[in-house]
This record gives structure tokens, C-alpha cells and sequence, in this order.
């Protein structure tokens, strides 16, 4: 038997369109040797199993305290990489998930382990990045558009190809809108009654909607047949899912448009606005480099351990890798590992906010 450590690292899990899921799978685990160890002591064998298996799915997943904590880390990345571009120290592109996995995989247990030493500090750098992420949310930019222009040219050929499409979708968006309201309404509704996590919204939200979606539609198009005829019910039939999907979209552009809007009007009335943004973020990334750095140094009265590193080149920040908890003594207290709230950190074996185990 092969077993396969499979880790599923989400993003926005609970909205349809902009949820993605990155679904990582690692080496087999080895467990001959355990099956010769099971005829003599089965319980280690077992214990050596869960072990492995533990170690196998951290090496696939970004351990984080919530989903929240895992949004905070991609506005740190997405603003270490941007900086990182600025100065030249590594080429402009996309990044390989693959890369960004360990990069965030890094930085999580890195603020993790400093969280034990120096916590107000690394508390402050996530009120830091809520205050940032804050700040770009209600301009309406995004960290990757710091740094580009928003010239009167650019504005004008983006309301041009924005506003062309808007016009020409609007009829078919309009009747999809008309058509998915209800439904749309009734489920979310339905997901809200249940009240579930954002690792299961999306869920709940496919199940509700594969019930909800057909009877609506049914009663619908019975009512467009019965108002309007057979042709008119056959016509409302083979709309339905291209409106729908039309509709989707022309939300999602007028979205877009709307905040592009805002920031264009952000930045004539403000001057020194983009500026500002700019300076807030190589002041974050400034403060996540040092504190990076106090990775690095040995805790006082102890020798320095050269597996402490962090990367001073852009490109890899290789935090301090966390060692396995010892095994207190009998009657001694188990030492509590703060995260970078200062809640204690999930325990391994609990639901973990990426929906493993």
C-alpha cells in the first residue's frame, strides 16, 4: 500500500469565481520498515506512522491559525516580491505557486517561533499589515499597481475598453441578473441559516445550490411558458446558463471599473497619495526584513544554533526551521507556542484553516 501526503492550500474559499485551491502532493511515505516493526510492537509502529505522516502533510500545507492569518501572508508576499522587483533583486514575472507555497510556508513558521521570543514585535508587524491591506482596500488599488501611472491616457483607453464592454454585456446581463436573483438569494440565505466555516461556505454553497438552482428554474420557466408560450419557454431555457455566466462577469467588470474609479479620483485629489502607499510599503517590508533577521541571532546564555537563517537575498526567506516540541517531563507544564495573534497555535491532528488534517 503507497501513501501519498496530499496538502490543499485555499484562497477565498468562500466566494465563487476568485476561490482557487493549490493541491500539493509529496513523496510516499515509507512504511516497510513499519510493517516489520507492527508484528512486535504495534503501538510504536502506529506512533512512528502518525509521525510520519504529520511531517510528510506539513511539508504540502501552510500552517496558519485562520484564514485571515493566510490573506495576511499573501499581502506580505505580494509586497516582499513587488519590492523585491523595485530594487532589481529579482526578475519581473509571475511566481511559481510552488515557490510561493515555500515562501509562505517559511514565513509562517518563522513568526511562529519568533512569536515565542519576541511577540509584541511580531504582533505589531501584523497590525501592520492589517493596516495596509486596510489602506489599499479603501483606495481601491492592489499592492502589484503601486509604481504604475495613472496618466490620463491610461484612464481614458481603460474606460474605453471597460465601458465598450459593459454596453454591449448589459442587455444579457441585465435578463441573467433577472433570471439568478432569486436562486442566488435563496442559497445564500441557506449558507447563512447554517452557518458555516470559510472552509465550508463554498461547499454548503455547491450542495444548496444544486438543489435550490434547478427547482427555482423549473418553476421559472413554467411561468415564462405559461405567461408567454412554448417558444418563449424554450428561449428562457437556452439563455439560462450563458445569461448567467454573462452576468457574472459584467458584476465582476463594473466591480473593477468602479474601483479604478475611485483610486484614479484618490490619486487627482491626493497628489502625494500614491507616494504615501508606496513609502508604507517599503517601510512594512523594511520592518519584515529585520525582524526576519532577529531570526538569525541565538537567544541569550545559549550557543547559536546554524540552523537559524534567513535569506538576505530576495528571492528565498529561509526563516528558522521549528524543531519538534520535547516531550515534557511527568507533572511538568506543557509549554503553550503563541502564533502571531498570541492565540495558542492549533495542535497537529486539529482542523487546520487550508482544510487538512
Amino acid at each position: 500500500m503507497t501513501l501519498l501526503p496530499v496538502g490543499l492550500v485555499f484562497h477565498d474559499p468562500g466566494t465563487f469565481r476568485s476561490a482557487s485551491v493549490l493541491v500539493n502532493v509529496g513523496e510516499p511515505v515509507m512504511t516497510a520498515d513499519l510493517v516489520e516493526m507492527a508484528r512486535e510492537a504495534s503501538e510504536r509502529a502506529v506512533r512512528a506512522l502518525t509521525a510520519r505522516l504529520a511531517q510528510a502533510i506539513r511539508a504540502q500545507i501552510v500552517e496558519a491559525e485562520d484564514q485571515h492569518t493566510l490573506h495576511l501572508l499573501e499581502v506580505l508576499e505580494t509586497a516582499w516580491w513587488e519590492e523585491a522587483e523595485r530594487r532589481g533583486e529579482t526578475p519581473p514575472g509571475r511566481r511559481e505557486p510552488a515557490q510561493s507555497l515555500a515562501w509562505r510556508q517559511d514565513v509562517a513558521r518563522g513568526a511562529a517561533r519568533l512569536a515565542e521570543r519576541e511577540p509584541a514585535r511580531v504582533a505589531a508587524l501584523r497590525h501592520r499589515l492589517e493596516t495596509y491591506r486596510a489602506r489599499l482596500d479603501e483606495v481601491g488599488v492592489t499592492s502589484e499597481q503601486l509604481g504604475r501611472p495613472h496618466t490620463v491616457g491610461v484612464v481614458i483607453r481603460y474606460v474605453v475598453q471597460h465601458g465598450g464592454w459593459l454596453a454591449v454585456g448589459l442587455p444579457l446581463a441585465a435578463w441573467g441578473t433577472v433570471c439568478h436573483f432569486l436562486p442566488y438569494w435563496l442559497t445564500d440565505r441557506a449558507v447563512q441559516w447554517i452557518g458555516a466555516t470559510a472552509e465550508e461556505e463554498a461547499t454548503d454553497k455547491i450542495v444548496g445550490g444544486s438543489v435550490i438552482y434547478p427547482v427555482v428554474w423549473a418553476v421559472e420557466g413554467w411561468l415564462v411558458g405559461r405567461g408567454a408560450g412554448l417558444a418563449a419557454a424554450i428561449a428562457f431555457a437556452l439563455l439560462l446558463i450563458p445569461s448567467g455566466l454573462v452576468a457574472l462577469a459584467w458584476r465582476d467588470r463594473l466591480d473593477q471599473a468602479l474601483r479604478q474609479a475611485r483610486a484614479f479620483v484618490r490619486f487627482l485629489t491626493e497628489r502625494d497619495l500614491h507616494q504615501r502607499l508606496m513609502r508604507q510599503r517599503q517601510a512594512l517590508v523594511e520592518e519584515f526584513r529585520a525582524l526576519a533577521a532577529r531570526g538569525r541571532q541565538p537567544r541569550s546564555g545559549r550557543p547559536r544554533d546554524p540552523q537559524l537563517r534567513v535569506a538576505a537575498r530576495a528571492g528565498t526567506c529561509a526563516w528558522p526551521p521549528l524543531r519538534p516540541a520535547r516531550r515534557p517531563a511527568t507533572g511538568a507544564r506543557r509549554p503553550v507556542r503563541a502564533g502571531w495573534s498570541g492565540r495558542p497555535a492549533a495542535r497537529p491532528g486539529r482542523r487546520r484553516s487550508d482544510g487538512s488534517a
